[in-house]
């Protein structure tokens, strides 16, 4: 033989003059041949047995730290390990738990639960009076959303307040306008209607009835294109050529030109 034995993948030949080669012990693995040496593991991998050609990966739920290990370890309650090949485990935030191991995720806690601390393996009901509506939630809330009691109280209080304020305004309003209404309906008084006493009627004669026709008769009526002075007169000129004027109280005066002035019309 003129030559020597290449050494088989998952094998190595550490040094020389070996008669032969040596079989990958179990976290190590070699894939090519001809080696002196093999390769541990890499964190997130493991080798579960001896003479393997390659490392294999950790599943979800569990995870490894280290090299050259033999197996991966469980994600513990109240922790996940997410993805293959996990070189830690994380522990479950607010709001989740798991109370199983080997979980890839954390379960959110249910409606009407809580978790309020990291790594939690259960969820804790609501205490008496409270809810939550939400899942994955780390506190419960009073009635009114209030986050405590205390918010509670001083809620219900301010509420109290602007509403016993609302209607203390209200009726003050609802009193100033009844008030008003009967200031005016008191104010408002019917109109006393003037007693006038019946004169009797002055004695009239047949002659005097026939004069007063007659005196109608004769007296001008203001033409419709008599003007209206400053005074409130009626001022107009007769077809004669004689100026007229009729007082607001119905009375006429004429114009004299030989004395020039207005006497009244008789």
């Amino acid at each position: 033989m003129t030559s020597c034995i290449e050494a088989d993948p998952g094998h190595h030949v550490p040094g020389t003059g070996m008669t032969e080669q040596i079989i990958c012990a179990a976290g190590s693995y070699q894939s090519n041949s001809g080696q002196g040496s093999c390769r541990v593991s890499d964190p997130g991998h493991f080798v579960r047995i001896s003479g393997l050609t390659e490392q294999t990966k950790c599943i979800e739920g569990w995870y490894q730290p280290s090299e050259g290990k033999t197996e991966c370890l469980q994600a513990e309650p109240g922790h996940f390990a997410s993805g293959m090949g996990s070189v830690t485990q994380t522990e479950c935030g607010l709001g989740t738990f798991e109370e199983r191991p080997g979980a890839s995720e954390c379960e959110d806690a249910h409606i009407d639960h809580y978790v309020d601390a990291i790594g939690s393996i259960s969820q804790t009901p609501c205490p008496t009076g409270t809810s939550q509506p939400l899942v994955g939630q780390s506190k419960c809330v009073w009635p009114f959303g209030a986050e405590s009691p205390a918010i509670l109280f001083a809620l219900l209080g301010a509420i109290l307040v602007f509403g016993l304020g609302g209607w203390t305004v209200m009726r003050r309003r609802r009193d100033v306008t009844v008030t008003e209404a009967d200031e005016h309906t008191h104010s408002v008084e019917a109109p006393v209607q003037s007693v006038y006493e019946t004169e009797p009627e002055p004695e009239t004669s047949a002659g005097q009835f026939l004069e007063e026709p007659e005196a109608d008769l004769s007296r001008p009526t203001p033409p419709p294109h008599a003007k209206m002075n400053e005074q409130g007169q009626l001022v107009w000129v007769g077809d004669a050529g004689t100026a007229y004027a009729q007082n607001p109280d119905g009375s006429m005066v004429t114009f004299n030109v030989t004395t020039g002035r207005w006497e009244p019309l008789e």
